[in-house]
């Protein structure tokens, strides 16, 4: 005698619709999930509040309140630009170098000695370099002074004062070595930039009851913001001198 399949069909019907259901549902939290946050974005990985945005420089993690200001208006200033080669970009050099200053030297939002602030900002070619200047100079001692301070008392950067801006008449040059596969030989290439030179100086706040002294960190310097891929970099300050910069 043959059983009734029937009993086995609706239930097999009702698992593949609990199945579909969820499938749904998945979907369906994806998408709301994405449409909160705005989807992915590269400039702002953490999802971090501001009110305005570019996708040309990325937002500083853990910014500080002053930080996320100047973030705010360089993304202004940046989304303005029409055409970065050809327009004067002065009010972008201010932006990008106070951005700089504001993520580089301010130590207490800093999760150690190798988080070295402002390399979004540092021009490509020299980032490494730079980086590893920075931990071996600036950063050399953090991981000492948040254990003896606490990080929530070490300084933090404030009242940055753009003194001027000068647009270079002569080109920055980057000098490379470059290897020739077809001779198997190496030979050196000079690449030519836009350029901005940008005087600047700043302060530094403390949290109350502090006892750290920054009377003997950097507060001024000069900097060379050069225009490259599409955007503002900082080619070096003056006490981190470029290695490769060509000779005049």
């Amino acid at each position: 005698m043959l059983k009734d399949k029937k009993p086995l069909q609706k239930i097999y019907q009702i698992i593949m619709l609990l199945l579909a259901i969820v499938c749904i549902a998945s979907l369906l939290s994806i998408v709301i999930g994405l449409t909160k946050s705005g989807g992915t974005d590269p400039s702002n990985p953490d999802n971090i509040k501001v009110s305005d945005r570019t996708d040309k420089y990325q937002i500083p993690n853990n910014p500080t309140d002053y930080q996320r200001e100047i973030y705010e208006s360089l993304a202004r200033v940046t989304n303005s630009i029409k055409d970065i080669n050809t327009e004067d970009l002065s009010e972008l050099a201010k932006e990008v170098t106070r951005s700089f200053i504001a993520d580089y030297f301010t130590w207490s939002n800093k999760r150690g000695s190798y988080d070295v602030g402002g390399l979004d900002y540092v021009f490509g070619p020299t980032h490494s370099n730079f980086s590893w200047s920075a931990r071996e100079y600036y950063y050399n001692d953090l991981d000492i002074l948040m254990k003896d301070y606490g990080v929530e008392n070490l300084p933090t950067v404030s009242n940055i004062n753009i003194q001027s801006v000068e647009h270079m008449t002569d080109k920055y040059k980057w000098k490379t070595t470059v290897h020739d596969w077809t001779t198997n030989e190496d030979y050196e290439q000079v690449e030519e930039y836009d350029a901005y030179l940008v005087k600047a100086d700043w302060q530094y706040d403390l949290k109350e009851g502090s006892t750290y002294d920054p009377s003997n960190l950097p507060n001024d310097g000069n900097f060379m913001l050069v225009v490259r891929d599409g955007r503002l970099e900082v080619g070096y300050y003056h006490e981190f001198w470029v290695r490769g910069l060509a000779d005049e």
